[in-house]
């Protein structure tokens, strides 16, 4: 019966991790093998790049107006064998770069990006915004469009974090009890319902807004939502993460304990930095490596106790 029990266990902390990095790292691996990028910019209303892999567009960071006044140069899409193709008329410009053995998702953190709740929650907004204008038939400027791939892998990826949540719900408490306890290594579950969390308002919060608004940006109506406020909570949540992961880090350095499995702690913060040197954010780097060794040392006490 016991050896059920901890396999059991075992199972649900298994569960809590594939839905925290497995989607994540599948789509960043598979940019080894194909990845196209495009680049839809005008100067005033600003414009998207968009990542895309066999899997379709599976991730699309904005661009601020007025940030690009020249067309970006090629090998934005981090290939090692590439090509590239770039128009401008007027102020409108469209660029498309495709290739293979790209690892620039992989590097940039992509696999641990459940930990960047502020992005998580922005990403949702806008994605809430914009499925809302779809279904209405409603304008949605070229620049700003989100595809439904991109809409469809993330929907994915909640439904299958919100099952590892829902594994165990009445344990939940105790993992957060666990975090301030001294030396104990924290449960993913945690950094699992903050993305989940901010995922959920950021959507409801955008849908609400994607059929109230009439602006004919997208962005325009999403920022009404995702303001500098919601932005600064989320953000502050990740600080506090990492404020609580230094005196984790302590206690363990003073109980002459390694320290490596607390860097988890801070992974959200780590993820909302972007520091680039020679081409390369050592941040998200950083980030994967403690949220790696956590899984270890929690495996441990999950599956081998």
């Amino acid at each position: 019966m016991s050896s059920f029990q901890s396999l059991e266990k075992c199972g649900s902390f298994w569960l809590s991790v594939a839905a925290t990095i497995a989607l994540p790292t599948l789509l960043a691996l598979s940019a080894v093998f194909y990845v196209h990028v495009s680049v839809i910019y005008t100067h005033h209303s600003g414009g998207k790049v968009e990542t895309s892999t066999i899997f379709g567009v599976i991730d699309q960071k904005s661009i601020a107006p007025g940030s690009l006044d020249k067309p970006p140069s090629a090998g934005f899409s981090g290939a090692c064998c590439s090509s590239s193709t770039g128009t401008r008329v007027d102020d409108f410009y469209r660029g498309t770069e495709h290739g293979v053995g790209s690892f620039a998702l992989l590097v940039g953190g992509y696999p641990v990006r459940n930990f960047n709740w502020a992005l998580n929650s922005e990403n949702a907004t806008n994605a809430g915004v914009q499925l809302m204008r779809k279904l209405t038939k409603r304008a949605i400027l070229e620049e700003e469009s989100i595809g439904w791939s991109q809409i469809i892998l993330s929907s994915i990826g909640f439904v299958f974090g919100l099952v590892g949540l829902l594994r165990d719900p009445t344990t939940i408490p105790l993992a957060f009890k666990a975090m301030f306890i001294p030396s104990t290594v924290p449960d993913i579950r945690v950094f699992l319902l903050g993305s989940t969390l901010a995922s959920l308002l950021g959507f409801l919060g955008g849908a609400v807004a994607g059929l109230a608004s009439h602006a004919p940006s997208a962005k325009e109506a999403a920022n009404k939502v995702h303001n500098v406020a919601l932005w600064f909570l989320w953000s502050l949540l990740c600080m506090a993460s990492f404020g609580i992961g230094c005196w984790q880090i302590n206690t363990r350095r003073v109980a002459k304990e390694t320290v490596w499995p607390m860097f988890i702690y801070w992974a959200p913060a780590a993820m909302s930095v972007q520091v680039s040197c020679c081409g390369i954010n050592a941040f998200p780097v950083f980030a994967m490596v403690g949220v790696a060794l956590a899984i270890v040392a929690e495996n441990k006490i999950a599956c081998h106790r």
